[in-house]
């Protein structure tokens, strides 16, 4: 056989082997190259994807309302765990606003502010990763119920380090951490939209707590059939007066809700459940079950 014959047969062999074995291998999904670190390339217990059917965004509410009760960082020099019982409803707006809240704003900006000219570098190695600048509204978000739980972490990190200079607003308790988590009990609290708002920055929806409540459910977003309802989804009361995380489709209209909420059976950062009706119309009824209050016209729609 002429030589370039027998080449050719070879290369022939040859591919239709690489074709054959590239057959026999699973191909991977892009959420399995996506990397454990990856909202894509997390699964539930069926193997789907965190985003996928069941669910309109990728991060779950009731593992970010956990990241409100339970935190662990460093401050002067040692690791602290806080495991918060409860977190407390704060709403200025409201008059809901706790009696710590604006002497230590007041207090703790007058702190930052004079640290920020003394020792930059130092002030921001001490709330690393995040940065304050004069005037940071981070402090006023924190005491008024709209602060996230980095931005928290990075307010207790500055109470620690700042306990001596603010008076009764710190109690010693007899360890670091006790003492931090009464400070956060007794000044630190959450509205409903400081909850959500910041779940859906997280999220990576483009909304925030500096969002309208209103804003979230636009006409074009809004669910008019119960079975349509999934995780991640929002609860819009049609005054706009809250707002509160869809967690779980429980089936026959009652649904698992996540709500920083001010009235009785259902005060500050916690889960509750609800009970909603389709009316026809976009706008739906809902009953919080096992607490009392009445029917709310509330619009349920999509984050992004």
């Amino acid at each position: 056989m002429p030589k370039f014959a027998l080449s050719f047969v070879l290369a022939l062999a040859l591919a239709f082997a690489t074709a054959a074995e590239a057959k026999k291998k699973p191909k991977s999904s892009p959420d399995e190259s996506a990397g454990s670190d990856s909202p894509k390339g997390k699964k539930d217990k069926k193997g789907k994807d965190a985003k996928g059917k069941g669910s309109s965004v990728a991060l779950d509410p009731d593992a970010y309302r956990k990241q409100y009760l339970s935190m662990k960082f460093k401050a002067e020099g040692e690791t602290i765990h806080l495991s918060m019982p409860h977190v407390e409803y704060q709403n200025p707006h409201y008059n809901k606003l706790m009696s710590e809240a604006k002497p230590l704003k007041d207090t703790m900006l007058m702190l930052v502010n004079a640290e920020l000219k003394k020792d930059k570098a130092g002030l921001d190695a001490l709330t690393a990763p995040i940065k304050l600048k004069t005037n940071d509204p981070i402090i006023l978000y924190v005491f008024t119920g709209e602060g996230s739980p980095a931005q928290i972490q990075a307010v207790l990190k500055i109470a620690a380090h700042f306990k001596d200079k603010l008076g009764s607003h710190w109690q010693d308790k007899g360890s670091l951490k006790e003492s931090l988590q009464d400070f956060y009990h007794r000044a630190i609290g959450l509205n409903c939209n400081g909850f959500v708002g910041n779940f859906a920055t997280a999220a990576g929806t483009g909304q925030s707590p500096r969002t309208s409540i209103s804003a979230y459910a636009p006409p074009a977003r809004r669910i008019k059939k119960i079975a349509e309802i999934q995780r991640g989804d929002v609860m819009v009361w049609k005054n706009g007066a809250h707002i509160t995380l869809i967690e779980k489709n429980l089936g026959g209209g009652q649904f698992n809700v996540v709500e920083s909420a001010s009235e009785n059976g259902a005060e500050g950062l916690g889960p509750t459940k609800w009970e909603i009706k389709e009316t026809g119309s976009d706008v739906l009824h809902a009953t919080r079950i096992g607490a009392a209050g009445s029917v709310r016209d509330i619009y349920v729609a999509r984050l992004k």
